[in-house]
């Protein structure tokens, strides 16, 4: 439901729970306090992101404007932490919640128990049964919850996973071409060379510094571009890894390692060939 404020418009997630919401899922309140038992209808607490979105400065005893309700006006009590429950971005969109009453819908009952799931069952079901019959019991462990609220960034991972892997084979096995038709174009140069009593080592240099120097530009190009658009993407999520020094010097090392193998295998098999064979051509 929308907000209106005196700064700023913006939707909100609104949910009603009761005094034992926060300390189940261990939420910290930043500020202020959660809520009592037979806790006013118009006190809310407020998340981070609704504080931050209103630009509101000391918010506890501040009084919001509320649409849809039966009252219109909510008194901040406590400022939540961020927390992730449906989906791993929805922590940031602003949320109130609001003390519930015997006269609110229940939407979902939240169990805390370190009882054997068959003996908690046995011991809710009699309970649901005369409560809520006719509608049939169905649970899930929150845990589970919190797994299908990151299966979209899972699926995302993995999908870029195997692109990654993909496209690193594919650029590999391009090299390794590129490398083997220049080399196989420059064997009289090198035969002369090696004749004229240049070193291995000259040679190698020589040759490699043709794909070494543009594949080492390629790296510094693409890393750029991936840690721009990397800490881009990390912006929309409020719990995320940060981007160490450490992350790009090894998938640097790794690809130029790998490049370098490549380089240094085709120059090993012509530079044990023998030279007499390329002079004699032409």
């Amino acid at each position: 439901m929308p907000y209106q404020g005196e700064k700023h418009a913006f939707p909100t997630l609104r949910h009603t729970v009761d005094e034992k919401h926060f300390d189940l899922f261990e939420i910290p309140i930043k500020e202020g306090r959660g809520f009592k038992a037979e806790e006013a209808r118009d006190h809310i607490i407020v998340n981070e992101a609704f504080i931050k979105s209103a630009e509101i400065e000391d918010p506890i005893g501040k009084t919001v404007n509320l649409q849809g309700l039966s009252f219109t006006r909510g008194t901040i009590i406590g400022v939540s932490k961020n927390t992730v429950f449906f989906s791993s971005k929805l922590s940031t969109i602003p949320t109130i919640y609001f003390p519930g009453d015997s006269k609110a819908s229940i939407f979902a009952i939240n169990v805390k128990s370190s009882a054997p799931e068959q003996e908690l069952i046995a011991a809710i079901e009699p309970v649901w049964e005369e409560c809520f019959y006719p509608y049939p019991l169905k649970y899930k462990y929150l845990d589970d919850s919190f797994l299908e609220a990151v299966k979209k960034e899972r699926k995302i991972a993995k999908i870029s996973s195997i692109g990654s892997g993909i496209g690193i084979f594919l650029a590999l096995f391009g090299l390794l071409g590129l490398v083997s038709i220049n080399i196989k174009e420059k064997l009289k140069r090198v035969s002369i060379s090696r004749v004229l009593g240049a070193s291995s080592l000259h040679i190698a240099a020589m040759i490699s510094n043709r794909f070494i120097i543009p594949i080492a530009l390629s790296l510094t190009l693409g890393i750029s571009m991936g840690v721009y658009i990397s800490l881009h993407w990390l912006e929309n999520y409020p719990f995320r890894i940060s981007l160490e020094w450490y992350h790009l010097t090894i998938a640097s090392f790794l690809i130029l390692g790998l490049a370098g193998a490549i380089i240094w295998s085709q120059l090993r098999m012509a530079l044990n060939k023998n030279p007499v064979i390329y002079l004699k051509e032409d």
